[in-house]
């Protein structure tokens, strides 16, 4: 599981280590005004951002010779260099109306869906913080769900090079949609929020395993140590069976969502020995897999906890129940006429 750690670093320490490599001594004079406010560290990726505050205004070229000394001695991939106070003036002055379509092009690229949704909404420009009304409670609470706060940092830290960005989302009690100064048909507006609370409906009438369960469904990222009663969703990757010598069969099932993935583990057959009951959990396992099918989505509940069989890694262990959800209906590609309106307050 992907992890950042985040290190106060000490001003002194820093100029120290960079003091014994080889810079110039025009440069070191450069380099003792850097304060380093914050260093984190990717250690999957590999990667050291390093924020700073400084006095004098630090060069490209002397920023990037700072990054390959830091990459060759420690073995990075990459290293990043972020001047907080220039990215800060950077988004005060950076107006988020005037890139609107720039940003939702990026979040289309990576989240579909939510492309239409941001486009209807009314965002106001406050500065260093974005703030988006949408029309209705339903759309905002699926907004949520996705996590689109975070991408949205994400795509203004990455592809606008604007960091620690505040994004808010609420909902706009009196806004209706305009196209071309005209406003939309309200059915419009009706049967889109009809066909999102389809695609976020948290009913378990498709039940595949186990009996009926209710509960928020959780983003696969956020299952990291040992609870109960956790409630995710994913695609099924794949699944593996293994019988072990008591006649028992354990099914693996590997699912994945858009922030990671998780393994499931049920145990058909709980005895020891009995032929007879050996052939009932093969015959009940076989029936299980028959309405389990890869790229199928689904919804599970159950405890988790980390498995010494699997590395310590995070697995659910018999889930109390799993339900078949149908995939995302198309119903985001609209045509360009019906895409193409804002949002604005009466």
């Amino acid at each position: 599981m992907k992890e950042i750690v985040s290190i106060c670093p000490d001003k002194s320490h820093f100029f120290a280590f960079l003091n014994g490599q080889d810079f110039l001594d025009e440069e070191l004079k450069k380099l003792e005004q850097i304060n380093p406010s914050k260093v984190f560290i990717d250690s999957i990726e590999k990667k050291l951002t390093i924020e700073y505050n400084s006095s004098v205004q630090i060069s490209q070229d002397l920023l990037e010779k700072i990054a390959l000394t830091l990459k060759n001695i420690c073995g990075l991939k990459i290293v990043d260099l972020v001047n907080k106070e220039v990215t800060a003036k950077k988004a005060e002055s950076f107006s988020f109306l005037e890139h609107k379509e720039d940003i939702i092009a990026k979040i289309r690229l990576r989240c579909s869906e939510a492309a239409p949704l941001l486009r209807a909404a009314e965002w106001l420009d406050e500065g260093p913080k974005l703030c988006i009304l949408f029309t209705g409670d339903t759309i905002l609470e699926y907004v949520k769900e996705k996590h689109l706060d975070v991408l949205l940092r994400d795509i203004l830290e990455n592809d606008f090079s604007l960091s620690n960005v505040e994004v808010e989302f609420s909902a706009a009690e009196n806004c209706v949609c305009e196209y071309n100064n005209e406003v939309v048909d309200q059915d419009y507006i009706r049967a889109l929020q009809k066909e999102e609370t389809k695609t976020t409906n948290k009913t378990n009438d498709d039940m595949i395993y186990g009996k009926k369960f209710a509960g928020k469904v959780r983003p696969l990222c956020d299952v990291s140590e040992e609870e109960n009663k956790v409630t995710v969703e994913g695609t099924v990757v794949t699944f593996e069976e293994r019988e072990l010598r008591t006649g028992a069969i354990i099914l693996k099932i590997a699912i994945k969502d858009d922030t990671d993935g998780l393994l499931l583990k049920i145990r058909f057959g709980d005895f020891k020995g009995d032929n007879d009951k050996s052939n009932d959990a093969r015959k009940e396992c076989e029936q299980f897999k028959t309405k389990l099918k890869k790229g199928m989505n689904i919804r599970v509940c159950g405890n988790v906890k980390p498995d010494r069989y699997e590395h310590d890694e995070i697995v659910m262990f018999n889930p109390y129940g799993i339900c078949a959800i149908p995939k995302k209906q198309e119903w985001i590609q609209l045509s360009i006429n019906e895409l193409n309106y804002t949002a604005t307050l009466r």
